[in-house]
């Protein structure tokens, strides 16, 4: 049997066919050779610019379930998310600042985990959820500005290693 870890992996492209039903948001964790491409027939999931969303009943992309790219400095969401995944950056280690957009309403567990240099993240007024999406090696994250009124959303800081003194509450 052969053994091998993410890292020894150099795909080129990988192909997903059009009845795949699941993909685990970490799948290729943190290893961001090649390019993924979803069939077009898939009702599920598409990918775009090598990130991975699960549509909706309708067929929209509204789950950001992967980015697999390394991500240098920011990066700004696109707009017709509504999720952001388990795990969607997960180990992005040079990510330093995300605007997540208006019409996000749900960011989910370990989203932004093991994001070592995440200085600022900003959070729209749509939010409805937000788990425990900060924690593992986020030591660097300075500034969560919640555009709600302060307390509005539970479970801050939401694994925020600085804890409560990061979280900037403007409705």
């Amino acid at each position: 049997m052969a053994v091998f870890s993410n890292t020894d992996i150099n795909f080129q492209e990988i192909n997903i066919g059009k009845n795949v039903s699941y993909i685990d948001p970490r799948f290729k964790n943190t290893n961001y050779n090649g390019n993924i491409n979803i069939d077009s027939e898939n009702k599920y999931y598409e990918a775009e610019n090598n990130i991975i969303y699960q549509k909706d009943e309708n067929g929209n992309p509204t789950t950001l379930v992967r980015v697999q790219y390394e991500i240098n400095g920011t990066m700004q969401i696109k707009s017709s998310v509504k999720e952001i995944g388990n795990s969607a950056f997960y180990g992005q280690g040079q990510i330093t600042e995300i605007t997540i957009p208006e019409g996000v309403e749900t960011i989910r567990s370990g989203a932004f985990h093991f994001c070592s240099i995440l200085q600022k993240v900003e959070i729209p007024s749509t939010i409805k959820t937000i788990e425990s999406c900060f924690g593992d090696a986020t030591n660097n994250l300075e500034e969560i500005i919640v555009h709600k009124a302060e307390n509005e959303i539970t479970g801050a800081p939401w694994g925020a290693v600085k804890g409560m003194k990061v979280v900037k509450w403007e409705p």
